[in-house]
C-alpha cells in the first residue's frame, strides 16, 4: 500500500544524523534521540500488516533510505561550495542521466511508454510537483544542518495518508487496504513518524 510505503522515508534523518556526522560534523543533540524512538516505532507499526511484520518491505526501504540519505549529504557536501542554481541543476542532471539509463531495461522502457500514452497529464503533474518539492529540499539542505532539513518533511506521510483516503475511489489501482485494524495501525504509525519528524527538526 502506497501509505505504508512513503512514510518509511522519515527514517532517512536516522541516517542523515548519522553521515552527516561523520563527512560534515555535524553533531545530533540529545533531543533527536526521542526523534529517532518515534521514527522507528512508526516505521514497526506501518511494517505490520495481518499481526505480521513484513520483513521484506522494511528491508527494501531500510535500504533505500539509507542511500537517500547518502545521497543527501554527499550533494550537501558538494553544494556547499557552490551556488543554489548550481548545485540543484547538478543533482537533476544527475537525476536526469539515472532515469535515461534505466530506460535501456525493457521492462522498464515499456513502462514508461505506456504512462506517456494512457496518463500523460498525471505523469506531467507528478514531475513537476516532485521536482518544486526537491528543489525546495535541496535549498534546505544547503542552508541548514543535513538532517534537519531532511525531518522538516515529516509531514509528507500525512499528506500522502490524507490523499490515499481522498482519491482511492478515483485511483482504484492504488489498492489501499481501507479495514478499520489495518487503518488504525497505519494511522499510528504516521503520526508517529510525523512526531518524530518535528522532533528532530526543533
Amino acid at each position: 500500500d502506497t501509505s505504508r510505503v512513503i512514510p518509511f522515508f522519515q527514517i532517512i534523518p536516522i541516517f542523515g544524523i548519522g553521515l552527516a556526522f561523520v563527512r560534515l560534523n555535524e553533531l545530533p543533540i540529545p533531543m533527536d534521540l526521542l526523534g529517532i524512538v518515534c521514527l522507528v516505532m512508526g516505521g514497526l507499526a506501518l511494517s505490520i500488516k495481518e499481526g505480521v511484520v513484513h520483513g521484506k518491505l522494511a528491508v527494501f526501504m531500510v535500504l533505500s533510505s539509507s542511500l537517500v540519505a547518502l545521497n543527501d549529504v554527499i550533494f550537501a557536501e558538494f553544494g556547499r561550495g557552490h551556488a543554489f542554481s548550481e548545485a540543484i541543476l547538478a543533482d537533476w542532471v544527475g537525476k536526469g542521466f539515472f532515469g535515461l539509463t534505466a530506460l535501456v531495461l525493457p521492462r522498464v522502457r515499456k513502462g514508461f511508454v505506456t504512462g506517456l500514452k494512457s496518463k500523460m497529464g498525471l505523469m506531467v503533474g507528478s514531475e513537476v510537483s516532485y521536482a518544486m518539492g526537491d528543489a525546495l529540499l535541496d535549498i534546505a539542505k544547503l542552508i541548514m544542518p543535513v538532517a534537519i532539513a531532511q525531518a522538516a518533511f515529516c509531514t509528507q506521510p500525512l499528506f500522502v495518508f490524507i490523499g490515499i483516503v481522498l482519491f482511492s475511489a478515483k485511483f482504484p489501482s492504488l489498492k489501499e487496504d481501507f479495514r478499520k485494524k489495518e487503518m488504525r495501525n497505519k494511522l499510528i504509525g504516521t503520526i508517529l513518524m510525523v512526531v518524530g519528524g518535528i522532533v528532530l527538526s526543533i
